[in-house]
Formats: structure tokens, sequence, C-alpha cells
């Protein structure tokens, strides 16, 4: 699928669009009929969906697009204590029903039955990774993103526990940085992201940045060993994507599986 995909984007090109071509565009995504094939193309062509009132998806691509850098995402002072108190057990894609069901519960969610649906078509096509903080063998928090090549789209989260979303978000962006991942789209930037290093960027760049990804294959992966944050510095380096990790690990004092 990835292989067609990447053939569809080369062909799209996803240059700078006239305003009336991208108008165009979210027409058509809006009279389509919602499947996994419309989110992917929406995807693909720079959109994203969120619910309106109704409970269909209504397709945004706004002039300015949030984004975490992957080789130079943030790691806040606060978090990297949490890291250190070991107090969650990091998994991957092993509870994804149970973390869709609690994001849709969530008061503010935009997720309606319907789109819950077709995120569950993409998850059994492979194309959601979730990273989970468990503690005593309980679900406390977890997220939950489209990934396509080497491009992931965030798409919600949830946290039950105090402190354990924020665990899950470094282990995310440390797995996109160690699986070769190129882009990862915030859609809009929150005070909440920026202490992750989240910023905005137009959107004709982005559509650059996004062709780049979608013609890249990426994998997921946790680095197979603890990654150090000295105190001294809030960013992290650069580092090569590491060898595929083994089944159960420990990553900043968190058992990992996936």
């Amino acid at each position: 699928m990835w292989e067609s995909l990447t053939q569809s984007v080369l062909r799209l090109g996803l240059r700078k669009l006239p305003i009336d071509i991208e108008m165009r565009l979210q027409s058509i995504l809006e009279s389509r009929q919602l499947s996994a094939e419309t989110m992917i193309l929406g995807y693909i062509n720079g959109f994203f969906p969120m619910g309106n009132e109704s409970g269909g998806p209504e397709w945004r691509c706004p002039p300015q697009r949030g984004i975490i850098p992957i080789d130079e995402y943030r790691i806040p002072r606060n978090v990297k204590r949490l890291m250190r108190q070991q107090r969650f057990e990091i998994r991957v894609n092993t509870a994804f029903e149970a973390t869709l069901k609690e994001c849709q519960s969530r008061e503010e969610s935009w997720i309606s039955p319907e789109l819950a649906d077709i995120y569950a078509e993409l998850n059994h096509r492979g194309l959601i990774t979730t990273v989970e903080a468990w503690q005593d063998d309980q679900l406390v928090a977890s997220i939950f993103g489209t990934t396509i090549g080497s491009y992931y789209s965030g798409e919600s989260q949830f946290s039950k526990v105090a402190d354990a979303g924020k665990v899950a978000m470094v282990h995310l962006m440390k797995g996109l940085r160690c699986g070769g991942f190129l882009l990862h789209d915030a859609q809009y930037v929150t005070d909440y992201l920026k202490r992750y290093g989240a910023f905005d960027i137009p959107r004709d760049e982005y559509r650059q940045q996004l062709l780049n990804a979608i013609a890249s294959p990426a994998q997921f992966d946790l680095p197979s060993e603890e990654i150090n944050t000295p105190d001294e510095s809030t960013r992290t380096k650069s580092e090569s994507p590491a060898k595929p990790a083994p089944r159960k690990q420990v990553i900043e004092g968190a058992a990992v599986l996936s």
C-alpha cells in the first residue's frame, strides 16, 4: 500500500496550489463518502479532518501548520524528572480500541462515531500508532496518530493520571525520531505543544515536507537502550535511527512493549 501511496504523491507533486484549486480539493473531500481512502486522500493533499456538529468531518488546511521537529524536539525539565521516577510502563500498539474509546469520551472530543470507525479501519491497515502509559497494569494515558510513510499526524490523546500523558508524549517523539520519521504534524500549535518545541510553518513549506515524508518509508521504533537527557540541555541531539528494538526493553526507566 505504501508503494501505491508514494506513486500517487509523486504524481500530485503537492506544489503550491492556487486558492481556487485549494477550495476545490476541500469541496471534493467533503463531498466524498467518508472512508479510509478518503482520509488517506485528505492527508496526502495536506488536509486533516475535524468533526463538526453534524458528525461528519470538516477538512482543514490552515495557512500556518503546526509541526514538532523530529530531531530537535524539547523535553521540559519537569518531564525529565518524571522520566527518572519510573512511574509508568510504556507500551506501543497494544490498546488501540481502549485508546480510541477514551479519546472519544473526552468532553471536548471531536471524534464522531463515523470518524472512529474510519480510524479503526486505518488501524486494521497498519496506519495507526498508539503510545500508551500503563500503571499497575491499567491504561492511564495514550496518544494515537496516523502514519503514512515517514509522516505522522497526531490525532488525539487522553490522560487519566497526572503526568502520564507527558511521559507518553516524550516516548512518542523518541520513537518517531529513532524510526526514521521526517514529519510530525501537530496541526495546530498549543501552549502545551510549544513546551515540546512545536512551531508553525507556512502551508507551502508544510506541503513540501509532507511530499518528502510520504515518499519515504519509516517504522516507529523506540531506542534499544536508555537515552540520557542531560539536565544542562532542554533540547535533544539528532541521532541515527536505532536498530529494531526487542519485543520488551527498558527505556528511560519504563518497560516498553511493542
